[in-house]
């Protein structure tokens, strides 16, 4: 995750990398009122696909509706966006492959840090992740309560849904995507998800000779981390970018590692 504007130009590296994900955070005020917050990641948002695809940043429209994703009115490019506020900073992801979701959230302290934790986790996130806290001593519980509602929320958004209880049917919603951590302070812990289904095979126009990717693959590698793999048969890299903007109908495959909760 990057600072902006400070680290822009990082931001805009890994776009144009194989990741072809970023993350951005903005410091904001620490108050309840969001809109200044939520106007400077729009900002951000804009400045930065504005460099990526070469167009001027006020022609880069956001498309907000209550309880849906950020959407970004390109009909031609399939780019996932997600936003997320707590505390005194607001982060966005954005993910040139597709959906895309990021939850952030601080960390309670103190014996009275949420008093209801155990129902809240039984009923959204769900039993076993309940059993997973429980077991942790006291004093790691709070932070272990963070992380899981943070996972939990970024898949919910990546698979474009609102708050819900958990249900068989949501669970398996969840093992479709792959989450990993994003790293703040010790008050602050946050997640990003994609949905490993979505991988693409993305050729070259068949008049341009060129190289082509064969596929991008999503492994996870753990609970909270995953990596970016490239087949090893592909040949010489072409970014996401650019493969996006030269051919934007796109072939699909299915590639599935399912995460565990």
């Amino acid at each position: 995750m990057h600072s902006w504007p400070e680290s822009a130009h990082l931001v805009l590296d890994e776009l144009r990398s194989a990741r072809a994900l970023a993350a951005i955070s903005v410091a904001v005020p620490h108050t309840t009122i969001r809109r200044a917050a939520w106007e400077q990641i729009r900002a951000a948002l804009r400045e930065t696909l504005g460099a990526l695809l070469n167009r001027p940043a006020a022609s880069i429209s956001l498309i907000s509706r209550p309880g849906r994703p950020l959407l970004v009115d390109l009909t031609d490019l399939c780019i996932g966006l997600s936003v997320s506020y707590a505390a005194s900073s607001v982060v966005a992801a954005i993910n040139l492959r597709g959906p895309i979701g990021v939850d952030v959230m601080g960390v309670g302290h103190g014996a009275d840090w949420m008093s209801d934790w155990e129902f809240v986790v039984q009923n959204y996130p769900g039993t076993r992740t309940y059993g997973r806290i429980a077991g942790l001593a006291p004093q790691q519980q709070a932070r272990a309560f963070a992380q899981a509602w943070t996972r939990f929320e970024a898949c919910l958004k990546c698979l474009g849904l609102e708050l819900t209880e958990w249900h068989p049917a949501l669970e398996r919603g969840l093992a479709s995507c792959c989450v990993r951590g994003l790293v703040f302070s010790e008050n602050m812990t946050g997640s990003i998800a994609t949905n490993i289904r979505s991988e693409r095979t993305l050729h070259a126009p068949q008049d341009d000779p060129g190289p082509h990717l064969r596929y991008w693959q999503w492994q996870p590698t753990g609970r909270t981390t995953c990596q970016f793999r490239l087949d090893a048969q592909a040949q010489p890299e072409i970014t996401v970018a650019d493969a996006l903007k030269r051919q934007p109908k796109q072939s699909a495959t299915a590639i599935v590692t399912p995460w565990s909760w």
